[in-house]
């Protein structure tokens, strides 16, 4: 999802007018000097940079939900560094292919990728509360929510 407002600006950005029309957002950076092109361009990074950040804090959540607090360090480092891995190693892909299938595809593409993380998240948040469901059940008969989470770290199982 992070690749869309680029794969729009490599095919003109219509899609990213339409939105900068809708909010004004032309008139507003355009009174700042600021061109369509230019203007395109902010809003693309602008959304890069919410969406990574929105990213990067559910990513050090689950890492340190799952990560145990006698090797902190150690293990966020390498998990960290794995994650880190794949993009390193994709980029002579993606070289190529953005010289292969141009710019607009490889965005889209890379785009429904992120998607796939998505569904591992969303597979994630149900297994937790299923988990958490299920110990509520077991040990407190109306517990729910945070009452859940506290009976779940009190059993001494990880609360992921």
């Amino acid at each position: 999802m992070l690749h869309l407002p680029f794969g729009s600006r490599a095919e003109g950005g219509a899609n990213i007018d339409a939105f900068t029309h809708a909010l004004r957002l032309n008139v507003l950076l355009g009174s700042f000097g600021a061109d369509d092109r230019m203007v395109r361009l902010l809003v693309a990074i602008c959304y890069e940079n919410v969406a990574t950040g929105v990213a990067l804090t559910a990513f050090v959540a689950y890492l340190s939900g799952i990560i145990s607090k006698k090797f902190t360090a150690v293990q966020y480092a390498l998990l960290s560094s794995l994650t880190f891995l794949v993009g390193s190693l994709g980029r002579g892909v993606a070289g190529e292919s953005f010289d292969k299938y141009g710019y607009a595809l490889v965005f889209r593409w890379t785009a429904a990728a992120g998607l796939i993380a998505v569904a591992f998240v969303l597979l994630e948040w149900w297994r937790v509360a299923a988990q958490e469901r299920r110990v509520a059940k077991a040990q407190l008969p109306p517990a729910t929510g945070a009452k859940a989470t506290e009976a779940l770290a009190e059993s001494g199982q990880p609360a992921r």
